[in-house]
Formats: structure tokens, sequence, C-alpha cells
């Protein structure tokens, strides 16, 4: 018969055992680094910038991706030539309900400007006007 008051004695053990092995071995035994890593350098560059609708750079440095992480599932437009020609790409679904895009982008490409607008696929219908914009820095 199980006894659900003993879980939380089950749950200390385990955490002894834990700290005993971290102890013997000189570091935490179940370290995520990649997550202490975040937390322990958080002003860490990124390679990576954000762009969504509630937060809108102006401008990025140029080599870093662009990433469009949104609510529903859309069509991004963009150029990087003054709509001399354009891509369209689709965003790709998560399993927590957010679609994203990334652009790359290379150092080479510093003092150009990325254009954008987005297209949504459930309503058929174009982002407003005018188009979005973020300018390539070195």
């Amino acid at each position: 018969m199980r006894k659900p008051w003993a879980m939380p004695l089950a749950w200390a053990h385990a955490e002894y055992i834990k700290l005993v092995r971290s102890a013997s071995d000189g570091k935490v035994f179940d370290r995520l680094e990649v997550v202490a890593n975040r937390f322990l350098n958080p002003h860490a560059p990124s390679d990576m910038e954000i762009w969504n609708l509630d937060h809108r750079p102006q401008q990025m440095k140029a080599g870093k991706r662009l990433r469009f992480p949104l609510a529903a599932q859309f069509r991004l437009r963009w150029t990087s030539n003054n709509w001399a020609n354009f891509t369209d790409t689709t965003a790709t679904p998560t399993k927590v309900g957010i679609y994203y895009v990334d652009i790359p982008t290379n150092p080479g490409l510093a003092g150009t400007t990325i254009q954008f607008t987005m297209f949504w696929l459930d309503s058929q219908t174009w982002q407003g006007d005018p188009n979005y914009s973020i300018m390539l820095v070195a």
C-alpha cells in the first residue's frame, strides 16, 4: 500500500543524494550548462535580434539572425533592396503556439535596411501599412 505521506521523505532523500554526489564531484550534479550560462552571464552577446509587434527595434547589428516570433500563422514578406525583389517565408510552428521566421544577415550588409510585412494566413490579410523596417549597423 502506497503511503502518500512518505513522498516528501523520498524527495528529500533524493535531494540529499544529489547534494552528496555534487560535493563528491566538486560541481553541481544536475546542472544544465545552457541554463547556467544564461543566468550567470546574462549580458553575453546574443546571435539573435527579436522583432515582434510589441518590440520593434529600429536597428540591429549586421551578422545577427533576425527572428520574428508571433502568435498566429503568418508569412513574412521581406526585402533588403528596397523591394526590387522580395522573399516570402512561411513561419515555422512551435509546440507552444508561437510561429517564427528567421532572417540571417551577415556583417557585409551593414548600412542595409531590411523592410518587411506580415500576411496573416488565418484571416488572409496583410498587417497594415506602412511596411516595417530595421537598419543593419556595423
